[in-house]
């Protein structure tokens, strides 16, 4: 059995996140989601392409204990 020498010096965990830039998502996108799964219909200032879009946008989504919830992935086991 190999033993850990104690001599060296310990290095702590980097937390630095290089690619953080990469989980910065737009909250407009799930804002507009979360006011159409919220209420069900769309405001009036909302026009028809925007609406099918959404619609669209909003089919893998759910709205639980005011979270939003992404259930394709909790179908398909995403790693946690």
């Amino acid at each position: 059995m190999s033993k850990i020498s104690h001599e060296e010096p310990t290095k702590g965990v980097d937390d630095q996140l290089p690619n953080a830039h990469l989980f910065n998502v737009g909250v407009d996108c799930y804002g507009q989601i979360i006011k159409y799964l919220k209420k069900g219909y769309f405001d009036n200032d909302v026009n028809k392409e925007e609406r099918s879009q959404i619609v669209i946008r909003a089919r893998p989504y759910t709205l639980y204990d005011r979270q939003l919830y992404n259930l394709s992935c909790v179908e398909t086991s995403c790693p946690p």
